[in-house]
């Protein structure tokens, strides 16, 4: 659902709510998150913030109603996006200590805390943090973790040191 053409992930953001909606079983919160969560994506490609709000309160009262703590990890993650690209970064950190609460039941969450992390720094023009384990989010040998930490040593000009992170 990421790498098809926004065109294509409409509808199947669409058909995922409409599935999830209609579905009369346990498992029913999952194509509609999912569906929530594609649709998110579309609208954070398409710059339609309001549409994003929307769709981001939409999961959060999804995830509620249904307690499905994917769901709110999910809008969690999403006001997050939506404050780093609004230049909001206290609100960034804010929606990271909310999405820590779900770290347990959500293991991706650690990598989209990651992401967002290397965004944010490089908006602040502060990518020192980086240079460890970000911050302390990432355990030191965390895949993820070093790329990123070899990321910030190339964005700070520190060849020699992204080298040997990825050594």
């Amino acid at each position: 659902s990421g790498t098809a053409p926004v065109d294509e992930r409409v509808p199947l953001g669409e058909e995922l709510v409409v599935l999830g909606r209609t579905a009369t079983t346990a498992r029913a919160a999952i194509p509609t998150a999912y569906g929530l969560r594609v649709m998110a994506g579309v609208h954070l490609e398409r710059g339609a913030s309001d549409a994003l709000a929307a769709t981001v309160e939409e999961m959060a009262r999804f995830g509620q109603e249904q307690r499905w703590l994917p769901a709110l990890a999910f809008a969690e993650q999403w006001e997050a996006t939506r404050a780093l690209t609004e230049g909001r970064f206290d609100d960034v950190r804010d929606r990271w200590e909310r999405m820590a609460r779900y770290q347990d039941f959500y293991s991706p969450l650690l990598g989209m805390q990651m992401m967002q992390s290397i965004l944010l720094a490089r908006e602040e023009r502060d990518l020192a943090p980086l240079a460890g384990p970000l911050g302390g989010a990432a355990p030191e040998n965390h895949i993820l973790a070093q790329a990123l930490r070899a990321l910030a040593h190339l964005d700070a000009g520190e060849q020699d040191a992204a080298s040997e992170v990825l050594d």
